[in-house]
């Protein structure tokens, strides 16, 4: 899948561990197009993307999931390994680009 097609939406937020919520848009929402929602940016806990906020804490990416009837989450989002590698360094990426304009800074990817 050609990564490059499609709109990456974040929205900074401030709750806990999640920093971030992000969209992702293919093809053109007015006529043959969808939005996945609900992708939450993460700080902390896991180090898979190599990613990292202004205080050094890893910054992951979770797919938009539910939470069931015992307390376990559950993924509502599957997409191939190496798909899923390249979809969380560009939200990432797109977060990066949202902070650094919202607070003048200069965290990198």
């Amino acid at each position: 899948m050609d990564l490059t097609k499609i709109k990456i939406k974040v929205q900074i937020v401030n709750k806990g561990k999640v920093i971030g919520i992000a969209s992702i848009e293919v093809g053109d929402m007015e006529h043959n197009g969808f939005r996945i929602v609900g992708f939450k940016i993460l700080s902390g806990m896991y180090d898979e993307t190599g990613h990292y906020d202004k205080n050094g804490n890893p910054i992951w990416v979770a797919a938009p999931s539910y939470t069931d009837n015992v307390g376990a989450f559950k993924n509502i989002f599957y997409a191939a390994p190496e798909l899923w590698k390249e979809l969380q360094n560009k939200i990432i990426e797109e977060y990066l680009t949202v902070f650094n304009g919202i607070n003048g800074g200069n965290i990198s990817a």
